[in-house]
């Protein structure tokens, strides 16, 4: 747990759309429903959040202003999301999250 905590820590430090004054951005949010997805945003640095903290595996559709050539797993649990031009869809297991570098 203690090497876990520290990984974050240090993603946190190397990522400057994880930084304090970084820009955030709800993209899926709804009352007592689950997936929770969010972006973090420093200048031209993205990352995507997703969690799902409920037990039920859930799946969502969502769009970003920005369409990623690349998406990369910083943290967490590896999603299947698919990305059609900026529509993107999601399929997450129960009591998980990921952080995505989009680039």
């Amino acid at each position: 747990m203690l090497n876990y905590v520290r990984r974050l820590i240090q993603l946190r430090k190397n990522e400057p759309s994880l930084a304090g004054y970084a820009e955030f951005v709800p993209v899926l949010a709804g009352s007592n429903t689950y997936p929770f997805i969010f972006v973090r945003a420093a200048d031209k640095d993205v990352v995507l959040a997703v969690f799902n903290p409920g037990e039920k595996a859930v799946s969502a559709g969502f769009t970003l202003n920005l369409s990623a050539k690349s998406m990369t797993l910083l943290a967490g649990d590896k999603l299947r999301i698919s990305n059609h031009g900026g529509s993107y869809s999601l399929e997450m297991p129960g009591i998980s999250y990921a952080l995505y570098k989009l680039r």
